[in-house]
């Protein structure tokens, strides 16, 4: 595998489930500050916000307390801080974002992430449910099952699905056996 594909499977494995805007956040701060890519001027969520209304950004998937923020929203919060480092203005930001589609977008912040390497691991905490919300358990193999939130997008989405799952045998691929 290249290192743009390791890359690529790295950010899709940390960047799958849907996140909490305080959640994406950091973990855009973890992945740059991984690659020696930090900002000079810390990303947050009033940041965030901006970024939506100038377009860089695209909208949440749901309103307030359920806003959801996913892998296509962690890319474009990538892409814009990466840009800003380069001195581009947010107008351009908003109009390449625009003009490009996700794989495109994938492609690009992959390579500017390249001394990624391997992601920083994702919080010990399990991810927050939406009130009200439950698990769904899909077996796997004997003994090893995937829990998702009731109603994540994974599960209306079977090709997504198939590729979190792809990333994730890819990362177990690389442990040691012995573990």
């Amino acid at each position: 595998m290249s290192d743009l594909s390791a890359t690529i499977t790295a950010l899709r494995a940390v960047g799958v489930a849907p996140h909490t805007l305080d959640a994406m956040v950091a973990l855009a701060e973890r992945l740059l500050a991984a690659a020696g890519l930090a900002p000079e001027r810390p990303t947050t969520e009033r940041t965030v916000r901006y970024y939506v209304r100038a377009g860089v950004v695209r909208p949440p998937v749901g309103r307030g307390a359920s806003a959801r923020w996913e892998y296509p929203h962690l890319l474009d919060l990538l892409e814009a801080r990466l840009a800003q480092q380069d001195g581009m203005p947010l107008e351009r930001i908003a109009a390449a974002r625009a003009a490009r589609d996700d794989g495109a977008l994938e492609q690009q912040v992959a390579a500017r992430l390249q001394a990624l390497g391997d992601p920083p691991a994702p919080p010990e905490d399990p991810p927050p449910t939406l009130p009200g919300a439950g698990w769904h358990r899909l077996p796997l193999a004997d003994g090893a099952e995937l829990h998702l939130t009731l109603g994540h997008p994974l599960l209306a989405d079977p090709a997504r699905l198939g590729a979190a799952l792809a990333a994730c045998a890819q990362s177990l691929s690389t442990l040691d056996p012995e573990l």
